[in-house]
């Protein structure tokens, strides 16, 4: 049963990362590093139905769930491009943040149990989803591209269900050049 993420809210902040606390800005705007942070909501869909339900055994019941910020990611880029004027070079080419650090977190937002027998829910783990491939503008071939999040979940008894998530994502990279990410 596949697991969705329907986005509830989310929120972002860009700006020039520093090299160093008194670091100069790069000379070229190509060189800046940025810091990106996302935060947000997330409504776990499981078959189109809100909350992803434990198992009908006492057993916990574990998935994993991938999710896209890639509309913060887009609207952060797009800002940056327009407030630093910055030109996308010619041809289907979108803006892409290349890693450098992350950090995400991701935690259970809402949960439910009806009953009064023992029930659980849990966040075992988050990473990034693994990265894209694009090619820079400037040609180089970038193995770091920013695509997404993924976060372990479980839940224990069929009478709990698990419906939100929250998340921070913090990104620092630079900004990039590529064809569409599919």
């Amino acid at each position: 049963m596949p697991i969705s993420v329907e986005t509830a809210t989310q929120n972002w902040v860009i700006t020039p990362a520093p090299s160093s606390p008194f670091g100069v800005p790069p000379r070229n705007i190509g060189q800046q590093q940025w810091l990106l942070v996302i935060t947000g909501v997330g409504i776990l869909l499981e078959n189109s139905t809100q909350g992803v339900e434990g198992n009908l055994a006492d057993d916990w019941r574990r998935e994993t769930v991938a999710f896209s910020t890639n509309d913060s990611v887009q609207q952060a880029l797009n800002f940056l491009m327009q407030e630093f004027s910055i030109s996308p070079p010619q041809g289907n080419m979108q803006p892409a943040l290349s890693l450098t650090q992350w950090a995400p977190y991701v935690a259970i937002s809402s949960g439910f149990h009806k009953g009064t027998d023992d029930a659980g829910f849990a966040v075992d783990n988050w990473r990034l989803n693994p990265f894209a491939q694009g090619v820079a503008a400037n040609g180089a071939v970038l193995n770091n591209v920013y695509t997404g999040v993924q976060v372990d979940i479980a839940v224990r008894n069929n009478k709990a269900w698990i419906y939100r998530i929250s998340y921070q994502v913090t990104l620092v990279g630079l900004l990039a050049f590529v064809p569409p990410i599919q």
